[in-house]
């Protein structure tokens, strides 16, 4: 069990390692843009989740999800209403709490950060590795993203 759990160990640190700095990158990488890498954070989160299950997220969602305050993502909000990247949209079981929606001009953010600015640089990154080590990759965080 010790061997175990010195490989489990190493990866956990690797990943994390890996995370602070894919953060990092993106930073750099979409403010020539104009958004700040909080705002790219809600807006990219809130087109995945739409993709996963066809509706918004409340405020408490993204707080919870993204791991910052409630306060934290009403002000990133604002502003991504005022840019209208976002939209908001009426919550029936609770009306204090509305869904932030994707709006098209969201997408249409996301999917050229994606492909124009993110695109060679991902290919870039797993230049090395075949196919099938991309894809074991993926079902490996596909997996931790259930916990």
């Amino acid at each position: 069990m010790e061997k175990r759990f010195e490989i489990v160990h190493d990866f956990y640190t690797k990943f994390f390692t890996t995370k602070t700095n894919l953060m990092k990158t993106s930073q750099k990488k979409i403010e020539p843009i104009g958004i700040n890498f909080s705002s790219w954070q809600l807006v990219m989160h809130l087109s995945v989740y739409f993709e996963d299950n066809n509706r918004g997220m409340t405020t408490s969602e993204l707080a919870e999800d993204l791991i910052i305050s409630r306060q934290a993502v009403l002000k990133q909000m604002k502003c991504l209403l005022e840019e209208g990247l976002v939209t908001v949209q009426e919550n029936e079981t609770d009306k204090r709490s509305p869904y932030y929606c994707i709006s098209d001009k969201g997408e249409e953010l996301c999917r050229y950060v994606v492909e124009e600015i993110y695109g060679e640089w991902m290919l870039e990154s797993v230049k090395n590795f075949s196919n099938s080590e991309i894809q074991a990759a993926t079902k490996i965080l596909a997996h931790l993203t259930k916990f």
